[in-house]
């Protein structure tokens, strides 16, 4: 029956309906919400869901069918959720590929047609017009770090360069002219070393809506999430640096740019509060107060709540807890420093080495 319902999610089997699909997205889902856990320990059905569902699943998020994205999502999240460690092929490409169909718009003509804004991995945008971008005001953003380190390659990495730095404080200001563009943006994609076919093409109308809505769920409901790609992919030296590109990404369309999309603005800027409240939270900072607690939606009377575990947003069944299985070999923090220092020393004997 597993197989059965695995195989009417394939969106290129044309002898089956997107009324078949989705009855079988909303009954795996079940499934899952019953049993995850269980399924994952199971070898036969474990196989079977990181190899024909996952590719199923992502296929799905690759299309416009809006019908289709919102029940996939959902199972993908359950499925993130009771088979984490040994998704982390996976969970690269649907952030790659999620992230790069939720990519600013580029500027074009408004005789253009729609077929142009569905660009692919390697597609270029058209070059906008001469005058079509507004001139914008300086928004500043201070950004914590060491005022004497240099960033280089990226757009990005140039705007850190040229910014003044406050040698007390250690705060680097950062000033743009203008909002982000999709060049931009694919080159912050590049320059964290992440594979270019595994980016997805952007996105439209409702199914760029429904994927906003899945991203900010997922980064949302999982409190572990961000730790865990800083440990899985920056500290490897075989895979790209996933959590600076998320962070960088996010920080960056979070900034309400004037002519941008406030709703997309507003769910980065939610996404990148929350974040800084766990932040707080595990580094002992009081919660906030009166007119600071309303604007992040918390009651004024109730303090943080601190989680060990990933939010039962995220937890398919809260009352069955995981089974046991052999627990990896944790590296220290020192150990994992280490790493990515070596990686990011390799990364700039590779860009040296290609000039």
């Amino acid at each position: 029956l597993y197989r059965v319902l695995v195989a009417l999610t394939n969106p290129r089997d044309l002898q089956y309906t997107d009324t078949m699909r989705l009855l079988a997205l909303n009954t795996l889902q079940a499934a899952f919400q019953k049993a995850c856990y269980a399924m994952a320990e199971h070898a036969e059905l474990r196989e079977l869901t990181l190899g024909d569902l996952c590719h199923n699943l992502l296929l799905i998020l690759q299309r416009d069918q809006p019908s289709l994205i919102s029940p996939a999502l959902r199972v993908l999240y359950l499925l993130f959720a009771s088979h984490r460690r040994d998704t982390k092929g996976q969970l690269e490409l649907f952030l790659c590929q999620t992230l790069g169909r939720v990519m600013t718009l580029p500027v074009i003509a408004r005789q253009g047609s729609r077929a142009s804004l569905r660009l692919g991995g390697g597609s270029r945008p058209p070059t906008p017009k001469a005058g079509a971008q507004r001139v914008l005001p300086k928004p500043t953003l201070d950004i914590k770090g060491d005022a004497g380190t240099k960033a280089k390659g990226s757009e990005m990495g140039r705007r850190l360069s040229a910014a003044s730095a406050d040698t007390d404080t250690g705060i680097l200001k950062l000033e743009s002219d203008t909002a982000p563009t999709y060049e931009q943006e694919v080159e912050l994609y590049s320059d964290a070393s992440l594979k270019r076919g595994m980016r997805g093409r952007l996105a439209t109308n409702e199914t760029r809506r429904q994927l906003l809505e899945g991203l900010h769920h997922l980064l949302i409901g999982d409190e572990a999430l961000l730790a865990d790609l800083w440990v899985n992919y920056d500290c490897d030296l075989q895979r790209g640096n996933m959590f600076d590109f998320v962070v960088s990404f996010v920080v960056q369309r979070a900034v309400p740019w004037p002519g941008a999309n406030d709703a997309e603005s507003g769910a980065f800027m939610d996404v990148m509060l929350h974040q800084l409240i766990r932040m707080a939270v595990r580094a002992g900072v009081a919660p906030p107060t009166g007119r600071w607690a309303q604007l992040l939606g918390m009651p004024a009377t109730t303090g943080f709540v601190k989680s060990s575990s990933s939010s039962d947003a995220n937890n398919p069944d809260a009352n069955n807890p995981e089974p046991s299985r052999s627990e990896p070999v944790l590296l220290t923090l020192a150990q994992l420093q280490d790493r990515r220092r070596h990686k990011e020393t390799m990364m700039q004997a590779a860009r040296l080495f290609n000039e």
